[in-house]
Parts: C-alpha cells; structure tokens; sequence
C-alpha cells in the first residue's frame, strides 16, 4: 500500500477561512454602513427643527473716565457714576528675562528703605 499525502483537507481549511473572512467583513461592513444612514437620518431630523429665536446682539457700555477735582470717576450713561479709588500699584519684575511682574519681590525691608530715600517716614 502506497502511503499519499492528503493536501486537499489543507486547501478546504485555506478556502473556508477566506470565504468567511470575505464574508465577515462584508457582513460588518454593510451593518456598519447602515448604522451610520441611520445616524446621518437623525442628524438630519434635529438639524431641520425650528431654529431657535433670534436675539438682539449684547452691547457693552463703553466708559467714561472723568478727573472732578482731583477724584476719578467712572461714568455711565445708563448708571450714576462710581467713585474709582486707586490704593497702590506695584508694576516691579517687568525688567526681567520674563517680563512677568513679581509684585512685592524685593520683601518688606527694601519697600522700607525705598520709601525713607524717598523721604517719607
């Protein structure tokens, strides 16, 4: 008896794994196809509902700076105007690789001798 290799199990196994792989992906493809007409036919139906109201644009009130007297105000033409007190500004740090202000980097001490060079007390 003459021992013959047997190929065609291998060529079968070959031809069905590539039937359904064929298959498979256009199985999902459709079925993703599908979902996304779907999809597309609700976005269509939200984006065609009545739009909402049209409302007027929002217009900030420009204002005005007036120096009374030595006092600056700030005035509105829709509102009283407001008394502006201006406390302390301290710009210090702008002159650093940065240019980011540091505030009050120097600390207390130099704040203190700034101010008696400067004559106060």
């Amino acid at each position: 008896m003459l021992c013959r290799k047997r190929v065609w199990p291998g060529w079968f196994f070959l031809f069905v794994m590539f039937a359904g792989s064929i298959f498979g992906i256009t199985w999902f493809s459709i079925k993703l196809y599908k979902s996304a007409q779907k999809q597309q036919e609700k976005s269509e139906f939200i984006l065609n509902r009545t739009p909402p109201p049209i409302t007027p644009p929002k217009i900030c009130e420009q204002t005005d700076f007036v120096n009374e007297k030595g006092v600056i105000y700030a005035k509105y033409k829709s509102a009283p105007s407001q008394k502006i007190i201006i406390t302390g500004i301290n710009w210090s740090g702008m002159e650093n690789p940065e240019g980011v202000p540091h505030g009050l980097a120097f600390g207390q001490a130099s704040l203190v001798r700034l101010s008696s060079s400067l004559g106060a007390t």
